[in-house]
């Protein structure tokens, strides 16, 4: 899926959660709370989601395509997605629609149901929510990641050049931080799930600042 990254200026307020949620699952493509991400979805499921859901800022919860053919939609159950907004949608052209997608916040993903009638899965949200980071710790983790990324912008040309000084701007938000070092640092769809999966902020810059530091070995 073609896509790009925003990154919003605020957090947005977290709405209630109504019982059950549209589910939209993607193949390649991972959203993150407080950021904005563009995408082309062509899947029968995904398109009847969108057009059983056409007002602006409807809710979904946008996770990772399992891909468990075994276990269907119970390879989703107990993990975690982000309830995003939908905004900005294009018109179906071709079978491939383009819509963005505004993250809100990690939440937990409960039972899931495929709703026949309307075409496309429904699930159960518990909204998670995270523990302030040790200071020294999440500094100490975060500089390395800093240190990293100038290292990665000055060797690599494909890595964004502007990403250091936005990591800097974020140095007093662990949980952003590691979250936008995700989003834009360069990991594969998989890696960037586990980073999602993480609710711990201290796991999260863990998780990068290795991963980072060993392609500049």
């Amino acid at each position: 899926m073609a896509y790009i990254w925003a990154v919003t200026a605020r957090p947005h307020a977290l709405p209630s959660l109504p019982a059950d949620l549209p589910l939209l699952a993607l193949r390649s493509t991972i959203v993150f709370p407080q950021g904005r991400i563009a995408v082309q979805v062509s899947s029968a499921d995904n398109l009847a989601l969108l057009l059983a859901h056409p007002d602006d800022g409807a809710p979904v919860i946008c996770v990772l395509d399992a891909e468990d053919g075994d276990r269907g939609l119970a390879a989703l159950e107990g993990r975690i997605g982000v309830l995003a907004r939908l905004t900005d949608r294009r018109p179906i052209t071709a079978g491939v629609a383009q819509v963005t997608l505004e993250g809100l916040a990690r939440v937990e993903i409960g039972a899931c149901v495929r709703d026949e009638i309307a075409g496309y899965p429904t699930a159960r949200a518990t909204s998670r929510t995270e523990g302030d980071a040790p200071r020294e710790a999440a500094r100490t983790l975060m500089q390395r990641i800093i240190i990293a990324s100038d290292t990665r912008a000055e060797l690599d040309s494909s890595f964004p050049a502007e990403l250091p000084a936005l990591l800097r701007r974020e140095a007093e938000s662990p949980s952003r931080f590691a979250d936008l070092a995700a989003a834009r640092g360069g990991l594969r769809a998989a890696e960037k799930d586990a980073v999602i999966q993480r609710l711990d902020a201290l796991e999260r810059l863990e998780f990068i600042a290795e991963r980072w530091e060993r392609e500049i070995a």
